[in-house]
């Protein structure tokens, strides 16, 4: 009989043991997660701007902490012509056809955004600053060279020339991604999205709508709430 009894009471444990897990598993599957679409870079200070107060000037602490921002890479693949004119005794034309690929990195520099608050319309004012690269990772082992027309005595190119034809062809893929409209709109669009995000996921100003403008709007002053214990002596007084 009392073996049963302890038989009983070890089911009874094992239960309750089971149930308890089942509750800890229940809890953790439901427990409201911070959104995904915030990135990595930003995490870092998210706990912080839950427990300051709103201001300009701890917003732009904020993110400055980031530095810059990358919303946008830009993969590309290209081909460089070059010709070459050699004169002398023997007058030639020497053409050449490289091949060569990268990676751009696009975006903003977080601490050259300017924040103005309207905290009676919960409004967040955001001047973005003109997008720009950020990195630029040149594939040194992609670039191939094809001699379309070769010339009277030439030869290879010394190392040194090579390495300065490459930085010549990074800065001709720069200014050409830097003067493509719809890559920096993208950027500028992007950066916008992710920084609404990063606003909305914060307790402190989730109840604000962010807008993004030129130049900053006037907001109007809050007048400060008339004392009307103050009216009312100063009226006795002049009784």
């Amino acid at each position: 009989m009392e073996k049963l009894k302890k038989h009983s009471l070890k089911i009874c444990i094992t239960i309750i043991a089971v149930l308890i897990i089942a509750l800890v598993i229940v809890i953790m599957v439901l427990k409201p997660k911070k959104a995904d679409t915030v990135p990595a870079s930003l995490q870092g200070v998210f706990e912080e701007l839950e427990t300051t107060t709103l201001t300009t000037i701890e917003l732009s602490q904020l993110t400055e902490q980031v530095g810059e921002l990358t919303t946008q890479k830009y993969y590309y693949k290209d081909i460089h012509e070059e010709t070459k004119e050699k004169e002398g005794f023997f007058d030639s034309e020497e053409q050449t056809l490289i091949v060569y690929e990268g990676v751009i990195h696009a975006g903003v520099d977080l601490q050259e955004i300017a924040y103005e608050l309207d905290n009676t319309a919960k409004k967040i004012y955001v001047v973005l600053p003109e997008p720009k690269i950020l990195a630029h990772e040149f594939d040194n082992n992609s670039v191939k060279s094809y001699t379309v027309k070769k010339g009277i005595f030439s030869k290879e190119p010394s190392y040194e020339a090579s390495a300065q034809k490459f930085e010549e062809l990074q800065q001709i893929k720069e200014e050409a991604v830097m003067e493509d409209e719809e890559f920096l709109k993208s950027v500028i669009t992007d950066t916008e999205t992710t920084l609404t995000e990063f606003f909305k996921v914060s307790d402190l100003t989730k109840d604000y709508t962010v807008e993004y403008v030129e130049s900053m709007p006037e907001i109007p002053e809050t007048e400060p709430e008339a004392d009307s214990e103050g009216e009312d002596a100063e009226a006795l007084d002049a009784e």
